[in-house]
């Protein structure tokens, strides 16, 4: 099962806490797609990665990593917002009719809930939860990001990409910034109720400098 880092050993230093995600949310790999294959997919990665059980931050978990190397704009996944590769919630109600607490859905989607950035207008206040575990870390300190998500509308549907915004070798992991997504304050107020922390807020919670998040 893919794993997530915790808040609160992170910040204290320690080696992170790991966390399965629920049952029901797929542990496998999406299919690989080419471009101009037909009908895009609702969850498909354009290049070919892997999750190792060791991620290169000790402590962290599982990574993901290219298997041949990316060139800075490369889109590397594709998901469809609003399919089951990527459900979009708009109120605590809609989590937990999906997610139940008796299953564990807040502590699911305490480090598995992501949001867009705060210039993607038409996706404020929402919160996305994968289908399939992304297995993306925060990059540790020193290192900066080399993939970002993107948001677009393409012939009238909506997707999330994994886009590199530097060049990585072949074996290389990826790291993406959690600090570069929106803060939705329902599903803050949610998880601070259930005395829990969202990806986002454990990655402001560092208090790093500010890293260059990189244009694809």
């Amino acid at each position: 099962m893919a794993q997530a880092a915790s808040a609160h050993d992170a910040r204290s230093g320690a080696a992170p806490a790991l966390l399965a995600p629920m049952a029901g949310v797929l542990d496998g790999e999406p299919p690989m797609e080419a471009a101009g294959a037909g009908p895009p997919s609702d969850d498909a990665m354009l290049v070919p990665t892997e999750v190792r059980e060791e991620s290169t931050i000790p402590g962290a978990g599982r990574g993901r990593f290219v298997l041949r190397s990316v060139e800075k704009g490369e889109a590397i996944r594709r998901l469809r917002i609003g399919s089951p590769a990527l459900r979009a919630f708009r109120s605590v109600e809609e989590i937990e009719a999906a997610f139940p607490r008796s299953d564990g859905g807040v502590q699911h989607v305490s480090h598995f809930g992501a949001s867009a950035p705060p210039d993607v207008d038409w996706l404020r206040e929402v919160v996305l939860v994968n289908g399939t575990a992304a297995c993306l870390n925060h990059p540790p300190r020193g290192t900066e990001p080399n993939v970002r998500l993107e948001y677009r509308i393409e012939g009238g549907e909506q997707f999330r990409f994994l886009v590199a915004v530097r060049d990585i070798p072949a074996g290389g992991e990826m790291f993406v910034d959690y600090t570069q997504w929106s803060e939705v304050p329902w599903f803050e107020e949610y998880l601070r109720s259930n005395g829990l922390q969202s990806a986002r807020g454990f990655a402001v919670g560092l208090g790093e400098p500010a890293r260059d998040a990189g244009t694809a």
